[in-house]
């Protein structure tokens, strides 16, 4: 079998991340490179010599030169690209979230699924062993509370500090806690939420947040978001769960512990759950299998549309049902 073909979009942090990761595969072979910026792109492109180069998404997508792409750019530069792939019958791996614009993502998903390319979403913590276990344990009926948090510092980058260009730190960042409370507790039916931000500071993203979630099981969820802390003392990412004869914790990307009636167990992280989102995706792409992938461009755009609605919370200070336009 031929190897994969593989263009990435986006040469930061996260799109060498998942190069240098790619690079290490005899199964798959990067053909093409895209980012504006020049100088991050010369410089990725010494990792794989005889890379094609462009200096923007659309034209590697035309190009023909992949049979799959990478989209890792910051989430207002998403636009069209996801439809372009799939008219071209590319197949995508796009890094979270999908996007910032309601409308461009639907219609992003609506080409997606016309089209039959594989697409995943980079929603990696669904391939962790230990939340795989306890998904396997619980059923949404079973979790009555469950207490989100994703407080930390401030990231560096220009495009995270500006609300238009990330969403904010709940669309772009504690979106994997939204995500990890739908892949458990099923789907949200209303959010409410308040949301500040210092005084000073060159960002123009809320810096701390709280929001409440109503799931249709029944299952009530707090979210707490942070993004002042400036020394590690200042420093929560995981996820709480309890029910009638459980409780469990999960510490984002270090372990899970869970007590409850059947006994109690904890799991240790091993390994890259990155790894392990990329791995399931290529060979989705072999098979052409689309239930191989952790979540696909439908569950990327639902974890979205719940943020989504959060911040819309925000703005009202009410209530916000998510059957009022934030629903697929």
């Amino acid at each position: 079998m031929k190897p994969i073909r593989i263009g990435m979009i986006g040469c930061g942090w996260f799109g060498n991340r998942h190069l240098d990761y790619l690079l290490t595969r005899e199964d798959v072979k990067i053909t093409a490179l895209a980012t504006a910026n020049k100088e991050k792109l010369m410089r990725t492109a010494e990792k794989a010599p005889g890379v094609a180069c462009f200096e923007n998404g659309a034209d590697l997508i035309a190009s023909g030169l992949a049979d799959a792409v990478f989209i890792c750019i910051p989430p207002n530069a998403h636009g069209n690209l996801e439809q372009l792939a799939a008219e071209k019958g590319v197949h995508l791996y796009v890094e979270k979230p999908v996007g910032v614009e309601k409308n461009r993502v639907l219609m992003n998903l609506s080409a997606i699924e016309k089209s039959g390319i594989i697409c995943a979403v980079g929603y990696q913590e669904r391939f962790d062993a230990g939340i795989k276990r306890l998904k396997g344990a619980l059923s949404p009926q079973d979790i009555c509370m469950m207490e989100g948090a994703w407080i930390g510092d401030m990231p560096a980058v220009k495009w995270w500090r500006c609300k238009e260009s990330s969403g904010g730190q709940v669309v772009e960042q504690s979106t994997h806690i939204a995500d990890m409370m739908r892949f458990l507790a099923g789907e949200a039916e209303s959010v409410m939420g308040m949301a500040g931000r210092y005084p000073g500071g060159d960002y123009t993203v809320e810096d701390h947040s709280a929001a409440l979630i109503r799931f249709k099981s029944g299952a009530i969820a707090a979210l707490s978001t942070g993004c002042f802390g400036e020394t590690e003392a200042v420093h929560e990412v995981g996820l709480r769960l309890y029910g009638k004869d459980f409780s469990a914790r999960i510490c984002w990307g270090e372990s899970l512990d869970y007590k409850g009636a059947d006994g109690q167990w904890r799991f240790q992280r091993e390994g890259s759950n990155h790894d392990r989102s990329v791995d399931a995706f290529l060979q989705a792409v072999k098979e052409n299998n689309p239930a191989l992938v952790g979540a696909d461009y439908r569950e990327g755009a639902k974890s979205f549309l719940l943020t989504l609605a959060i911040e819309e919370a925000f703005k009202t200070g009410g209530l916000i049902r998510l059957d009022a336009g934030f629903r697929l």
